[in-house]
């Protein structure tokens, strides 16, 4: 594969030029999609490690552009990539090691960060035929967020919305804990909690909240045909005017020892159950 190499300075004649200096305007456009937790005018978003990019490629997302630090070049993880990506002619680009480092979200990268463009979804391209969406509402935490997302795909929901005051789902430490699920499962965010509600409503959904205080077992619920679910923020659960406004309210019973799950942890637990009532996830067993 051949690497583009950019040229920021002048070099003796047979020297290799790489990306050397952090004013780069790509260094910079980098570090603040990192920062910020957002994607671009292009809906490229910033990943970085290894496993990521692999599931970015394994995913069939366009992975537009690969940087990648000048000691790693040679390494077999990282030539394995470059090779894998070669059919969808990514811009590759090397940058130097000590301006990689400031590239790097990580305590110990890698060596590779990749821009990446997902699809963009609807609303309505994601409440038909009956589908299981799982609603965060006001989660603050990212590795909570993206541990969600993951076990969303494992138990076969269709879609994650967000509302509004929620922690980006593009947040490094969110797309690292999703582990690569994020590229392959709808996410929309920054809606408005009442006119979510009342969509969900209109198109015929059972809204169910998973609350601490709920008054029915979540095992006892009929989780089939169109279901929202709604998961509040990890210190207060979920407010009011949505427990004032959904079908039901479901609880995990627990020990009287223990107070309460983490949020990513009971999500997945009723997710468990949904599934099997469904028949949806990869191996789930009446």
């Amino acid at each position: 594969m051949k690497i583009r190499r950019i040229v920021l300075c002048r070099a003796e004649r047979g020297t290799t030029l790489i990306i050397t200096a952090s004013s780069n305007p790509r260094i910079r456009k980098l570090r603040e999609l990192m920062r910020r937790g957002c994607a671009d005018s292009l809906h490229r978003v910033y990943i970085e490690g290894i496993k990521l990019v692999q599931e970015a490629l394994k995913s069939r997302l366009e992975v537009e552009e690969i940087y990648v630090a000048e000691s790693k070049i040679q390494e077999g993880s990282v030539r394995g990539i470059l090779q894998k990506a070669e059919r969808s002619s990514p811009e590759v680009v090397l940058v130097a090691d000590r301006i990689f480092k400031i590239l790097a979200d990580t305590e110990t990268p890698q060596g590779i960060v990749a821009l990446v463009k997902l699809p963009q979804f609807q609303l309505g391209d994601v409440i038909r035929d009956s589908p299981l969406v799982l609603i965060a509402h006001q989660l603050q935490d990212p590795g909570n967020l993206g541990t969600l997302v993951r076990s969303a795909e494992a138990f076969g929901v269709s879609a994650v919305l967000l509302t509004q005051n929620t922690v980006s789902f593009l947040n490094p430490k969110a797309v690292r804990a999703s582990a690569g699920s994020l590229f392959r499962i709808p996410i929309l965010s920054g809606f408005k909690l009442n006119g979510l509600l009342e969509s969900l409503r209109e198109h015929g959904f059972k809204m169910i909240a998973a609350s601490p205080h709920g008054d029915r077992d979540f095992r006892d619920v009929d989780y089939r045909g169109a279901t929202a679910l709604f998961i509040g923020n990890e210190g207060r659960g979920l407010t009011s005017d949505i427990l004032d406004k959904v079908d039901l309210k479901v609880k995990i019973p627990l020990a009287m020892t223990v107070e309460s799950l983490n949020v990513a942890i009971a999500s997945s637990i009723i997710l468990c159950e949904v599934a099997r009532q469904r028949g949806t996830g990869s191996s789930i067993r009446g």
